[in-house]
């Protein structure tokens, strides 16, 4: 007869036992643990299998067989029931997987209002300290080598010490002990040295560590965060543009206020940035004005740091609009007056150079 087991934890769920016996094996993981060892009201015994027990058969050909679930690795029973009680087994239900964001049908206010959400999420998290614990890492390295170094120099300083002492004085020449103890209590310094190096080097390695733990597990649980935030600044960013090239196309009557978009790529952007910011703001604040990009001077209490704030950045924007006009316009004022003048001295233009040679 061979021994067997009938691993019953899961159908136990739900019931009460006066004494339970429990056996582990350390292919278990922590729920399982939990449901075992939670359904006794009075003791609960833990029989723990740390190495396969063996077969005794008969039979030669069935001797390599072993017993099922058994853990061949041999290990201590506090390690092993450490082991399983860390083990995860829970299983990502329906109900808790995670609605995905549309972006797209949320509006511009809520956009953006997730935005800044998301942005303290990210801020207020664990930062990423890979670098620093890989740095902290090797300068512990680097410190243990060299108290490794001053250990050994260390005790090759006490055993000449220990030789002298022990050897007869008529073989010793003057001043020998002195110098080999003047040298063991240097090493002896130089030991200290490294050793309070090689803690702090090793404490400062932990820190880093345990916040990089940290860091790995805000990133488990917040899985989709970054993902999420770049998803919704994507859209903000294109909804913005989007409404920018509607300004340009349809030249509404405020638009006006910031003049033709010009030909340059730096001017370009820059009349882009001021639609973009004229158009945040009209939307933001209501403002219905058709004729003044960003409308009425808002005043008396009712108004918001953030809208004054949001007004003084557009209007600066709208300002570099304006003198970039400016400065197209009295660009081509001195075109037009330099190319007077030349005509006005008699040089010849390209029509007539053309005539003489024909002459």
């Amino acid at each position: 007869m061979d021994l067997a087991y009938a691993a019953t934890g899961h159908k136990s769920q739900g019931l009460t036992r006066d004494e339970v016996l429990v056996r582990v094996t350390s292919s278990e993981d922590r729920q399982w643990l939990y449901v075992g060892g939670s359904r006794a009201i009075g003791r609960t015994t833990y029989y723990s299998v740390v190495t396969p027990e063996p077969a005794i058969r008969s039979d030669p050909e069935r001797d390599a067989l072993d017993v099922p679930a058994a853990d061949r690795t041999p290990k201590d029973q506090a390690d092993q029931l450490a082991t399983v009680a860390r083990r995860d087994g829970s299983k990502r239900l329906a109900a808790d997987t995670d609605e995905v964001l549309n972006v797209r049908s949320m509006s511009k206010r809520d956009l953006r209002a997730r935005r800044d959400q998301l942005a303290r999420m990210i801020d207020t998290g664990p930062r990423d300290q890979s670098c620093l614990l890989a740095h902290t890492t090797t300068k512990r390295q680097q410190d243990e080598q060299r108290l490794a170094e001053a250990t050994g120099r260390r005790q090759q300083a006490r055993d000449l010490v220990a030789g002298l002492e022990r050897g007869p004085a008529r073989f010793l020449r003057r001043g020998d002990l002195g110098h080999a103890r003047q040298q063991y209590e240097q090493a002896e310094q130089a030991y200290q040295v490294a050793r309070q190096a090689a803690d702090r080097a090793a404490d400062r390695e932990r820190a880093a560590r345990q916040a990089q733990q940290q860091n790995q597990a805000h990133r488990e649980a917040n899985p989709d965060l970054v993902a999420e935030y770049q998803a919704v600044v994507r859209e903000d960013k294109w909804r913005t543009r989007a409404e920018a090239r509607a300004v340009e196309l349809e030249r509404p009557g405020w638009s006006r206020e910031l003049g033709e978009r010009p030909t340059t790529v730096k001017g370009g952007r820059t009349w882009d940035r001021a639609v973009e910011q004229a158009a945040e703001y009209r939307q933001r604040w209501k403002v219905d004005d058709a004729e003044r990009a960003l409308g009425p001077e808002p005043h008396g209490k009712d108004v918001s740091l953030e809208q004054r704030r949001a007004r003084r950045h557009a209007e600066q924007a709208v300002g570099r609009t304006r003198d970039l006009t400016a400065d197209r316009a009295e660009r081509g004022d001195r075109l037009e007056a330099t190319s007077r003048h030349r005509s006005d001295h008699g040089r010849p233009d390209h029509h007539d150079r053309d005539q003489e040679r024909a002459m």
